[in-house]
């Protein structure tokens, strides 16, 4: 099955993808490191390491609701974080069935970490061009995914 979150008519692994692959395994071998350093929460150590992520961060749960958003990720989608807390990756992807989501969201899960080109339809309407990469169970249960606007 061709993801709808990889676009054909780019390179797959253009130099915003790697970038953003690299940030992603930085920012997860920075929160090992604290953790296993850090008498604080992990949950809190990740926030903290997100909160200063220039890449718009989503983090999911189990089934793909957003369960915290960065101010990178409200600038990107036009959306507060507290709108998009309670959303899915399904709300944010044009042209996605419902019937799709699921299975997309299984797909991710299974392979544990993708990249790629992502449409991100934005509260406005707009179609914002980016690239992503994402990661399951950064932490048990939360699911990251970095997301960069393209030029």
């Amino acid at each position: 099955m061709t993801s709808r979150f990889t676009a054909a008519r780019r390179p797959q692994h253009s130099r915003a993808d790697t970038m953003v692959r690299a940030e992603l395994r930085e920012l997860v071998a920075d929160l090992n490191g604290l953790i296993r350093t850090s008498n604080r929460e992990p949950f809190a150590v990740l926030i903290e390491l997100l909160n200063r992520s220039p890449s718009a961060a989503l983090l999911a749960d189990n089934v793909g609701v957003f369960t915290f958003a960065n101010t990178a990720a409200s600038l990107l989608t036009c959306y507060t974080s507290d709108e998009l807390r309670g959303m899915s990756f399904l709300q944010l992807t044009p042209n996605v069935h419902e019937s799709e989501a699921e299975i997309l969201w299984r797909a991710f899960v299974d392979r544990r970490e993708q990249s790629g080109h992502y449409e991100v339809l934005a509260a406005d309407g707009r179609i914002v061009h980016a690239v992503y990469a994402a990661q399951t169970h950064v932490l048990r249960g939360a699911h990251l995914s970095l997301v960069q606007r393209l030029p």
